[in-house]
């Protein structure tokens, strides 16, 4: 009985830890669904931030709202399997409507094809540098001018034992536009 208690604790224990996200279409899919989860299909964005580290695996940040004509908005941390409210943000808007400034998962942007670009840069830095690179930070930010035309996918890559990091921009259709380090 006690080795019975013991073996469903641990296996509890273990089942609530969770692997860590990885940095690529996979673990992205994860990534959209947490988001999905916590702030449903509606929400919107004025920023959505992923890092990755070896220790943590993916971690993220979003400033988010349900209802942008308050103007009011959140900022979350989601780090091993948990979220953590950071901040409550107050929009000040000239020209537009709220929403103008801000975008929603799965209309116009897609965290999935942000991990398929992820996959897509690692190639080129491979096939380019000849360097096995990982993720550093990648972000989606609404533009402060309200011209969500100017919305693209940031990844910064860095070789998996640290040295120079390489950006790439691409525009929403998945269009390398920018590549420098």
């Amino acid at each position: 009985m006690k080795r019975t208690i013991i073996a469903i604790t641990v296996a509890l224990i273990l089942s609530s830890c969770g692997k860590p996200l990885t940095d690529d279409k996979a673990g992205f899919e994860q990534v959209a669904e947490e988001l999905k989860g916590k702030f449903g299909e509606g929400a919107y964005y004025t920023g959505i931030t992923i890092s990755y580290t070896k220790e943590l695996g993916i971690l993220f940040n979003v400033t988010t709202t349900n209802n942008p004509a308050s103007l009011k908005m959140e900022e979350w941390n989601w780090v091993q399997n948990k979220w953590t409210q950071k901040a409550e943000v107050t929009l000040e808007i000239t020209g537009g409507k709220p929403e103008d400034f801000m975008f929603q998962v799965d209309n116009k942007i897609s965290i999935v094809k942000l991990g398929e670009l992820i996959e897509q840069a690692k190639k080129q830095l491979k096939k380019e540098k000849d360097i096995d690179g990982v993720l550093s930070v990648s972000n989606i930010n609404a533009p402060n001018d309200g011209d969500l035309s100017k919305l693209a996918y940031n990844i910064t890559l860095e070789p998996k034992n640290g040295g120079t990091a390489y950006h790439f921009t691409y525009n929403l259709q998945g269009v390398l536009e920018e590549f420098n380090y």
